[in-house]
């Protein structure tokens, strides 16, 4: 009788065990892409301007590649996908020389930005994952003050460390593995040279 015992619970435990690899196997893949959220390199980028609904900075590189910035209005866009005129926003402040090397740095994380993975292809979803008008946004333009770029970043992602973003251009909305919010939200006396 003991033996039938141990032979069903063998038994029992073998399903469970198959049950869980067959479950396991057949979980869909993310679908992880080398998209890049900015195409180029962080060199092309002239100007940029760093928008949320507190706070405006538009940053100028100088002809000896130094970094200015100035607090600005905020240019919080009628339309995500809406390509900006150009950098002309009214200034509040005078322009100040801003830490290059913070600024370089903010520059070659966005355009690094790549491997996301892809969560909706939904024209409208984007305020699902807070990603509006008033979301924390980057537009940069190039030396002819054209935009050659803009990046949308959303609320926290499923899991600590990971955000949810969109292009300007784009109706999809990816999910990144890192967060640089960080780096985006410093104060503006944080971005100035001491």
């Amino acid at each position: 009788m003991k033996s039938h015992l141990y032979l069903l619970i063998l038994i029992f435990v073998a399903f469970l065990l198959g049950l869980f690899f067959v479950w396991r196997f057949q979980q869909p893949e993310k679908k992880t892409a080398p998209v890049s959220l900015l195409t180029g390199s962080a060199d092309q980028a002239n100007a940029f301007a760093l928008n949320n609904f507190t706070l405006g900075l538009l940053f100028t590189k100088t002809e000896d590649q130094q970094w200015t910035v100035q607090r600005v209005k905020n240019d919080l866009v009628k339309d995500l996908e809406q390509k900006s005129a150009g950098p002309l926003v009214e200034v509040d402040e005078q322009t100040l020389q801003a830490r290059t090397d913070d600024v370089n740095a903010l520059l070659t994380t966005l355009f690094a930005i790549k491997d996301l993975e892809l969560v909706s292809t939904t024209a409208g979803e984007s305020n699902v994952f807070e990603i509006n008008k008033f979301s924390l946004h980057v537009i940069l333009f190039d030396e002819n003050n054209k935009e050659i770029g803009r990046i949308f970043f959303g609320k926290q992602g499923t899991e600590p460390g990971t955000l949810f973003v969109k292009r300007g251009d784009s109706q999809n909305v990816y999910l990144m593995g890192t967060d640089p919010r960080l780096m985006l939200l410093k104060k503006y006396e944080e971005w100035l040279t001491k």
